[in-house]
């Protein structure tokens, strides 16, 4: 069975996505290089140094930038696009900035006791700069999301990281140091800006307190929800840091290195998850509950079809992905990447999971269910870390994660009816798990590692195929506006 999707979601969500889409490619392979090159260059110490910084400021930025853009363009059309909605957005914006920069400021010297670790002050005093910039990036988002223009977000996402990327290459021949390194972030966001906005006006600051309250409204529940989400992510390598031993002085550059292969698992929500909440929103809208059912079947099926390989292959080949890409002074990041990989697919799939309730109207759900993820990490380190040391951190992330995410699975499937085969379930996981035992038996050098992969891959897929899994129907979403195709058999 086939069900239709609406034309006004799929005009929506298939606008731009293509782009979009290469944009986020390209950011995640430039920072996995980024991050390859600063590890080896800085060393386990100055990284994890800068793992503490730029977590933190991953986390923060997203009271700045996550969700007043995207409250901007749903409220906009519904007002003729005043322009007062995008200016009241940038005064919104550049205020918790300043807020934000500012508590940071004082709160530094905090942090830098907490994390034991000296020169922390300084570094998240300077990199914190980059919030402003970021304002700036996310005003001029709210314009492109309101007018469905999401190319204009593809040049920021792609010249950010290009710049970067290009400016830390140049460091490698200069001398490598965590403040220049700063420098060259804020450089990457700084010129990406500046070229963007040359050829897209600035929505010029404004304040509208009916619009103000509106956006503020209409921002909370999702912005609550991407803040405890991002929990494992950013917070995981402060936890590493408060409780290394001091036989483990390395461990939060570790972590930050397994953390940067794991973020690689982030892709699928985030191709799949905006894309799904549009189109359950618009099925919902419509009275068509059995369509959304479907319509999170097969986002579900997609995403379960990428990730449980992907998995499998963190987990069979992490050591030789960490040699290959780290060095052997980062050979204690396997064991971490593996706890990961399981707590980024986990996450993965709860995100999908919350971005259909949302869509379906629950929107606080998402929130709530995501934030036992914090409480079931700690109460799982309470465990973990006294058996494994700062190990024992991704192990509690990973059953926090696993506990929300069967939360989040009885949810849905009570409110919403999830109609995925169990046949199709089995049939995928029969192929990853053929995938990790030829990767278990199968090793090869780190430097034939992505030949390696790129074989199986094609053998994984071409199995699917043989297993009745995969078929043409799959063609449909590489349209914006096909059919969409119905839960398998």
């Amino acid at each position: 069975m086939k069900q239709a999707m609406g034309p006004r979601a799929a005009d929506v969500a298939g606008r731009g996505t293509l782009w979009l889409f290469a944009a986020r490619l390209f950011f995640m392979g430039a920072g996995l290089v980024i991050s390859v090159l600063l590890a080896r260059g800085l060393g386990p110490g100055e990284f994890g140094l800068y793992g503490l910084a730029i977590s933190l400021l991953t986390w923060t930025q997203l009271l700045v930038n996550w969700a007043i853009p995207g409250a901007v363009a749903r409220l906009a059309p519904a007002h003729g696009h005043d322009p007062r909605i995008a200016g009241t957005g940038t005064t919104l914006l550049l205020a918790a900035a300043a807020l934000l920069y500012g508590l940071v400021w004082f709160a530094a010297p905090l942090l830098e006791r907490l994390a034991g670790m000296a020169g922390v002050s300084g570094v998240v005093r300077l990199l914190f700069l980059d919030l402003w910039l970021l304002a700036g990036h996310a005003a001029l988002q709210a314009v492109f999301l309101a007018h469905g223009r999401l190319g204009g977000i593809a040049a920021l996402l792609a010249l950010q990281s290009g710049i970067k990327l290009v400016a830390i290459v140049l460091l490698l021949a200069l001398g490598l140091d965590i403040w220049r390194v700063v420098l060259a972030h804020l450089a990457g966001t700084s010129v990406a800006l500046a070229l963007v906005a040359w050829r897209q006006p600035f929505p010029r600051p404004a304040f509208s307190p009916g619009f103000a309250r509106a956006l503020l409204a209409g921002s909370l529940p999702l912005l609550t929800y991407a803040m405890v989400y991002q929990f494992q992510a950013n917070v995981g390598v402060w936890w590493v840091a408060a409780v290394r031993t001091a036989g483990e002085i390395d461990a939060p550059g570790h972590f930050t290195a397994a953390m940067q292969l794991a973020r690689l698992l982030t892709l699928v929500p985030s191709v799949l998850s905006g894309v799904l909440f549009a189109r359950v929103a618009d099925a919902v809208a419509r009275g068509e509950p059995r369509e959304a059912a479907d319509q999170l079947a097969v986002a579900l099926r997609y995403a379960l079809m990428l990730l449980l390989p992907a998995l499998a292959a963190f987990t069979a080949a992490a050591d030789a992905m960490v040699a290959l890409l780290f060095g052997p002074a980062y050979g204690e990041a396997a064991a971490m990447l593996r706890w990961l990989a399981l707590a980024g697919t986990a996450m993965a799939l709860l995100d999908v999971l919350l971005h259909a309730l949302m869509g379906a109207g629950w929107l606080w759900s998402g929130p709530l269910i995501a934030a036992l993820v914090v409480p079931l990490a700690l109460m799982a380190g309470t465990f973990a870390i006294p058996a494994l040391g700062a190990g024992g951190v991704p192990a509690a992330l990973a059953a926090g994660a696993l506990g929300a995410l069967a939360v989040a699975l009885l949810t849905v499937a009570r409110r919403m009816h999830i109609p995925l085969r169990l046949a199709s379930l089995l049939r995928l996981a029969l192929a990853s798990g053929a995938l990790y035992a030829v990767l278990s038996i199968w090793t090869v050098p780190p430097w034939w590692l992505i030949l390696q992969f790129a074989l199986l891959a094609g053998a994984y897929f071409a199995l699917l195929w043989l297993l009745g899994e995969l078929d043409g129907r799959d063609l449909a979403l590489l349209h914006p506006t096909a059919a969409t195709p119905g839960p398998r058999p």
